[in-house]
């Protein structure tokens, strides 16, 4: 599901919650070593998700939020703020030359291969593979 996150909603800020769980406390942040990704430019977006990109533009920016049950792609176009929000039993990521992620058909490629991004993927799989045994 994408949002638009640019003002705050508290609807909005519900809905993400329920889907990927409440932001993670101060103490397991620093747990964690870090919940976010680095900046990184799309390089290839799905057709939906640009739809919604008001003005688009050349370069988009992004980052990643790890969350309990999934996480959150924010996408940066302009003054515009974007939330891709995806569970992580629908979550696949694909590691070639450029690193994607895909959920519902939608999907989102950088230009940052998998070797500059590798210790936050690294995490996404370890908390995915977690969540998916504690619903088993």
């Amino acid at each position: 599901m994408l949002y638009d996150v640019s003002y705050r909603d508290d609807n909005i800020t519900r809905a993400i919650n329920l889907k990927v769980g409440k932001p993670f406390s101060i103490w397991r942040r620093f747990k964690l070593k870090g919940i976010g990704s680095r900046r990184m430019v799309i390089h290839k977006i799905s057709t939906s998700h640009k739809e919604k990109l008001h003005g688009f533009q050349d370069t988009i920016y992004s980052i990643i939020e790890l969350r309990p049950k999934g996480i959150i792609v924010y996408i940066n176009n302009g003054l515009q703020t974007l939330a891709w929000v995806v569970p992580f039993h629908l979550l696949t990521i694909q590691k070639a030359r450029f690193i994607s992620f895909h959920a519902e058909g939608q999907f989102i490629q950088y230009k940052s291969s998998y070797a500059n991004i590798k210790s936050f993927v690294d995490k996404v799989f370890k908390m995915r593979y977690e969540a998916l045994r504690a619903a088993s």
